[in-house]
């Protein structure tokens, strides 16, 4: 177990106290934090140095502890890292005439509104931002700021979740608005070592560029070091991406273009790949930025027309006719800037997936090319898939939830958002089509199989007319061991899995060859079917979607689906091994907060497992990482210590050889209250009309100041 300096200077004043047999509380170790607190103050995780926390939390940097970084130095560096690799993607068919595939979609989110306290692993609540349109996106900005310095690095959980979808993320850097433009100065004064040290901390930390935020004004000088440095990295780094806020001109001045122009054209030609335009464009404006782009020799794509909707969301004035061409199709990208604007509109964790549809999904229909009311990304931007090989599985597990499931079965009841965890979600939610009555379809997190939700499709059916659904986009050469394993309840013999397939002449889902397979007929358990598409050996599946109908009329029909995996061979086996146990900090005589490691082998997550007296288990957590963080470790009052099991998972979802560790608990029950029975008052109200108010906005309502919910809708 690692014990660092501090953490022996507490323990040497422990074992005094210890002798009394009293748990030091809380206070105590507040108290000795003060000890030492003077040989920390370049810590880049205050109240781990301090030993009143083992939280992990996000690296942020000033340019001298950036030059000063070495992993090492880094208490959190196995904790707060993405260790998911980006994964390939596809432009599958559009879907949506007015759809283009050239124009690129870049979110810029508030993912977490304090960066500087937030577990860079997750949170052990359901209402969080777990974005899931990740299909229409090309890029992600971890956009947060911090007490501790201009850069910011992306929590692991956001890269884990955006590199499932084939999404690279950008760590930003901060140079305020009529800031001190000396802080600029000495950030670029030694660019090529600043560069060399953020390429060194992208690499590490796992993510795939940076955004200049830069609203300084600066002199000549320094905007051409700033420029230099920009050059030097994409020499460095030619894939990388580099983001830039339309702000200062290439003198240095701080003046906002609404464009690419030749004021500003300087940063493009120094290696920016990422144009972020300020927000008031016009017609004229999209024009000179894409004249501008293409003299420059540069795609027009790589401009991105800003869009605030941060306060009104999608009440936001959307002058989206500025951007179009003659075909009604998008002449540069599109920049957002803090969509999790959506979380403001959201009662609670599940009714923000239906905003974000709502966001994302132009009139609820991908193919909807409407223009009636706010505009959705689907009317604009083509999906992608990274469904393009096997093994593909997913459990429809978003990100967060309710409770946790194993095999169908609670093994987790708390609250939770963990979005390293997330899985591929459909690519279009949702193409239905019937000739009769329409099922609807939704998340489910009443019910699961792994992870914290399903999908489900409800509603009533028309004899003899059956619903048609659409789910995922693909792009995968179908072999004889090519299988789909589909886990669903309650589909009453109704379902039937269809693969839409072709070959390279297919030219759209219009075209495509539809084979239809029956299921085994689900009640109220979860039924895995396996369905072998041998018999369209040598063809490209282009996508994978339901038929649900029969030769009756049903109303308040319900079928969830659980889990979809297409395999074409086993997966090598996983294994765990020398679980064990870094540090931990004794809450109470019950509980604790722990750091975890172990070693692993050909997995692709590990499910941690707390062992119960009766032999069961109950879940802690799964994770991709082999470091992990315990924020809420309980030992319960029949057992005297706390044995934990890690269990490794591999790419088709089967689990194998697993590592087990026993934390030697020091107290027993009775020396101490339990902090974890004080009741916290929760200040939730939902929806509450608010009757009095200083000032609200559409993206900001007066009634998130009271329903709990308020820290990632930037209130």
């Amino acid at each position: 177990m690692r014990v660092n300096t501090i953490k022996k200077i507490i323990a040497a004043l422990l074992a005094a106290v210890f002798c009394f047999g009293v748990l030091p509380s809380r206070s105590f170790f507040n108290t000795l934090s003060a000890v030492v607190k003077a040989a920390n103050a370049d810590s880049l995780n205050e109240a781990y140095a301090d030993g009143t926390s083992l939280m992990p939390i996000g690296p942020a940097f000033t340019v001298d502890t950036l030059l000063s970084w070495e992993p090492t130095n880094d208490p959190d560096s196995d904790y707060s890292r993405s260790v998911v690799p980006l994964a390939d993607r596809y432009t599958g068919f559009t879907v949506n005439d007015y759809a283009n595939p050239d124009a690129k979609l870049m979110v810029c989110s508030l993912a977490n509104s304090k960066h500087d306290a937030t577990n860079a692993q997750g949170q052990e609540s359901f209402s969080s931002y777990a974005f899931n349109y990740w299909q229409y996106a090309t890029s992600f900005v971890y956009w947060s700021g911090s007490k501790r310095g201009q850069v910011v690095v992306p929590t692991g959980e956001f890269t884990d979740a955006a590199h499932t979808n084939g999404v690279p993320v950008m760590g930003t850097i901060f140079f305020d608005w009529g800031g001190n433009s000396s802080v600029v100065e000495n950030f670029v004064r030694n660019y090529r070592s600043v560069a060399d040290k953020l390429i060194e901390v992208m690499e590490y930390y796992g993510f795939d560029g940076y955004f200049f935020n830069e609203e300084t004004g600066v002199d000549y000088t320094t905007a051409g070091n700033l420029r230099s440095m920009i050059a030097y990295m994409r020499q460095q780094k030619p894939n990388m991406l580099i983001g830039w806020y339309d702000s200062i001109t290439d003198s240095g001045n701080l003046s906002y273009q609404d464009a690419v122009n030749g004021s500003n054209s300087g940063w493009v030609s120094a290696g920016v790949n990422e144009f972020f335009m300020n927000y008031n464009w016009t017609t004229q404006d999209v024009n000179t930025t894409v004249s501008t782009m293409q003299n420059l020799g540069k795609s027009q794509y790589e401009a991105f027309a800003g869009l605030d909707v941060q306060q009104n969301c999608m009440n936001t004035n959307f002058s989206s006719n500025y951007l179009l061409n003659n075909n009604n199709k998008l002449k540069l990208s599109l920049a957002l800037y803090c969509p999790n604007s959506t979380m403001g509109l959201s009662g609670d964790g599940a009714d923000f997936h239906e905003v974000e549809r709502q966001f994302y999904v132009n009139g609820g229909d991908p193919r909807s090319t409407s223009s009636s009311g706010w505009a959705g990304m689907s009317r604009f931007f083509a999906d992608h898939t990274t469904i393009i090989s096997a093994p593909f599985v997913t459990n429809f597990n978003s990100g967060h939830g309710k409770a946790f499931y194993i095999d169908g079965v609670k093994s987790r009841d708390a609250e939770w958002s963990y979005q390293s965890v997330q899985d591929v979600m459909p690519t279009w939610t949702w193409i239905i089509d019937s000739n009769g009555q329409k099922l609807s379809g939704a998340y489910d997190f009443e019910d699961a199989y792994n992870g914290g939700s399903s999908i489900k499709f409800y509603g009533s059916l028309t004899a003899n007319k059956p619903n048609n659904i659409m789910l995922y986009s693909t792009n995968l050469d179908i072999n004889g061991s090519t299988n789909i394993a589909v886990t669903a309840k309650n589909d009453r013999g109704l379902m039937k899995l269809v693969a839409y397939y072709g070959d390279s002449s297919t030219s759209s889902y219009a075209n495509c060859q539809k084979a239809a397979f029956a299921l085994d007929a689900s009640s109220g358990s979860w039924t895995t079917s396996n369905v072998s598409l041998a018999s369209l050996s040598g063809k490209k599946l282009y996508a994978i979607g339901f038929e649900i109908g029969g030769t009756s009329n049903v109303s308040d029909y319900q079928v969830n689906i659980g889990r979809l995996a297409v395999t074409d061979s086993e997966a090598a086996a996983a294994s765990a091994s020398n679980a064990r146990l870094e540090e931990i900090i004794y809450l109470d005589a019950y509980t604790a907060e722990a750091r975890i490691k172990w070693n692993g082998n050909n997995a692709s997550s590990y499910e941690i497992y707390r062992l119960n007296a009766d032999g069961t288990r109950t879940l802690i957590m799964e994770t991709p990482n082999t470091a992990y963080y315990i924020p809420n470790l309980v030992r319960n009052d029949d057992q005297a210590d706390v044995t934990i099991e890690v269990v490794p998972v591999n790419a088709n979802g089967v689990r194998g050889e697993s590592s087990r560790f026993t934390i030697d608990w020091p107290y027993e029950n009775g020396d101490t209250e339990k902090l974890s029975d004080v009741t916290v008052p929760v200040n939730i109200c939902p929806l509450a009309e608010v009757t009095g108010y200083s000032a609200q906005n559409d993206g900001e309502p007066a009634w998130k100041a009271i329903d709990g919910t308020s820290e990632n809708g930037s209130k």
